[in-house]
């Protein structure tokens, strides 16, 4: 029979804790490239939102002045149908 001696003990330890301290390495080494994505995701999520924004206040302005210049124009022709009927009633 065979008798496990304090030497190899060591050595069995030894060999444990250099596993353990790769896969803590590994670990941590995910951790960190988990977190860099994230970040990168959130970023490019935030700069599409902000071009987003931008455009759509930018159709909003776009659609306001229009509206304004037909509002404009329809006043503008309601006016002058008074002023014709004003003229064509005095000639």
């Amino acid at each position: 029979m065979h008798q496990n001696s304090p030497g190899d003990l060591t050595v069995t330890v030894i060999i444990y804790i250099s596993i353990i301290e790769t896969l803590l390495f590994l670990v941590c080494s995910q951790l960190g490239c988990n977190v860099v994505l994230l970040l990168v995701a959130n970023l490019i999520g935030m700069y599409h939102k902000y071009l987003t924004d931008v455009t759509h206040r930018h159709t909003f302005l776009e659609a306001r002045k229009s509206i304004k210049s037909m509002v404009e124009l329809e006043q503008e022709k309601k006016e002058q149908v008074s002023h014709d009927i004003v003229f064509f009633s005095f000639v």
